[in-house]
């Protein structure tokens, strides 16, 4: 499975297969740059006012919004009549040309989440932490990455990061292999790795 790295736009934060990133699509239009690959739904643009001449922020789904300077109006200068969501390109989200915002167990995110795509989750995202620096999120993690990440002992390493979850679930999840007999997760299990002390922590779903 390919990350963004391998598409030739490192994402630091974001090193799980691109699959992952919510609302990724490939061989869609970018609205800014015009150039067709793996598109995510925009959520804020940077675009010039007119008033103050600086950048600011305009929510797409109003394609319009108040300059955070000036509070003059801004509008969209592009995809007029295109319908929502709009979609940008992963490298100009890192070029900073639009922005995703995050729900965060934490308050304050760094300028760098903002340039990191949202992960895909059925009852929503919550980016962790760990030394009040957002975590490199490494994908939804199914019994053989467990297995390979701590080889002999992947069962160890799951219920020992596994957190707020009944025993009896992280148990018989395990021996399904992190999925239903249909193919669904029972329990989807999102892995984050710090970047200072390489701890591991997750985030989980429970079907």
């Amino acid at each position: 499975m390919s990350t963004f790295a391998d598409l030739g736009v490192p994402v630091p934060l974001f090193l799980g297969p691109h699959r992952y990133a919510e609302g990724a699509t490939d061989g869609r239009r970018c609205v800014l740059c015009d150039r067709r690959g793996v598109c995510l739904p925009l959520d804020d643009v940077m675009v010039p006012c007119d008033a103050c001449g600086g950048q600011t922020r305009v929510r797409t789904r109003r394609r319009s919004d108040t300059c955070h300077r000036c509070a003059a109006p801004v509008t969209l200068p592009f995809a007029s009549g295109v319908p929502l969501p709009l979609r940008g390109c992963v490298a100009c989200l890192r070029a900073g040309r639009w922005a995703q915002s995050h729900v965060t167990e934490a308050g304050v995110i760094d300028a760098e989440l903002l340039r990191t795509p949202r992960y895909a989750t059925f009852q929503g995202e919550r980016w962790l932490f760990c030394h009040d620096l957002p975590m490199v999120y490494l994908g939804e993690w199914t019994r053989p990455d467990f297995e390979s990440a701590r080889p002999g002992a992947g069962y160890d390493l799951f219920a020992e990061i596994i957190r707020d979850v009944d025993p009896a679930t992280i148990a018989d999840a395990w021996e399904h292999g992190l999925t239903l007999h249909h193919g669904e997760p029972d329990l989807r299990v999102y892995v984050f790795r710090c970047r200072h002390c390489a701890t591991l922590r997750t985030h989980s779903d429970c079907g």
